[in-house]
């Protein structure tokens, strides 16, 4: 049944986010064109290339910061909707369990999360017609190479999808304990922002704490740190380490989350 939600939601949220990408990329080679059209402003006498420019680059900035904002709101209103909205009793009444619709959510909204720093990532390098894409790519390559062994090329991305993941649990954490309000469930949410806010600052500090002044956690770091004189090693224990507060926040808020549309669901 998982199967079948991610399918659904990836149709409903591709209609949204899809044309987005084609109106980026699409100003994105209106702006490469117009910064070659030179014989045209010469002819005719006119500064066509900076009217062009300026309403193409216009366009262009909205665009992405439309695609930054858009991808936010899409990402906390189908949450809302589908499991705390109208929809929510149809929802919950399906045969699929409370962590798979929790699941199916956040899995979306990183995949679209990526995917939009990504194509504006591609934009970027063709409207600056970058002309060594490949050799900077292979360069990047090389430093996560030498830096953390191809074991980097696997729990950095594994290190930035916890990250992003964690985040977005937020605002669902913060969204689920607004709903358990009766009244003003809008201002209620972003109040239990920042309160969710706090209390992952509040962990991230106590960790932190931890490695610092805890003398048993300090000897276990020195233990592991002088185990290998591999730099590849200890780099690898940094990044292990750096995902430590992303996955106890992304536990703890995803049983929260599951926890309360469990047990405590208001859907009035």
């Amino acid at each position: 049944m998982l199967a079948k939600l991610l399918k659904y939601e990836f149709k409903a949220t591709a209609r949204l986010f899809i044309p987005l990408y084609i109106a980026l990329i699409t100003f994105t080679l209106i702006n490469r064109v117009v910064n070659t059209v030179e014989s045209v402003q010469k002819a005719i006498g006119i500064n066509i290339k900076t009217i062009l420019s300026v309403i193409s680059m216009v366009g262009y900035v909205v665009l992405i910061i439309s695609i930054s904002a858009i991808t936010l709101i899409i990402m906390v209103q189908r949450f809302y909707k589908n499991l705390l909205g109208d929809e929510g009793y149809l929802m919950f009444t399906l045969p699929v369990k409370t962590w798979q619709n929790v699941l199916n959510k956040l899995i979306f909204a990183v995949f679209w999360t990526i995917s939009s720093g990504l194509v504006t990532i591609a934009s970027i390098i063709i409207i600056s017609e970058m002309k060594d894409v490949s050799e900077i790519l292979i360069e990047i390559c090389n430093k996560i190479n030498s830096f953390f062994g191809i074991a980097g090329f696997v729990s950095l991305p594994l290190v930035f999808i916890l990250g992003i993941s964690s985040n977005i649990l937020m605002f669902y954490s913060a969204i689920t304990l607004g709903h358990q309000f009766t009244r003003h469930k809008l201002i209620a949410s972003l109040g239990m922002y920042c309160v969710v806010y706090f209390i992952n600052s509040f962990i991230l500090g106590i960790l932190l704490l931890m490695l610092r002044y805890i003398p048993a956690v300090h000897d276990i770091l020195e233990y592991l740190f002088n185990y290998s004189t591999s730099m590849h090693f200890k780099t690898n224990i940094i990044v292990l380490l750096i995902s430590i507060y992303p996955i106890i926040s992304l536990i703890g808020q995803f049983v929260l989350i599951n926890f309360l549309l469990k047990k405590r669901l208001n859907l009035e």
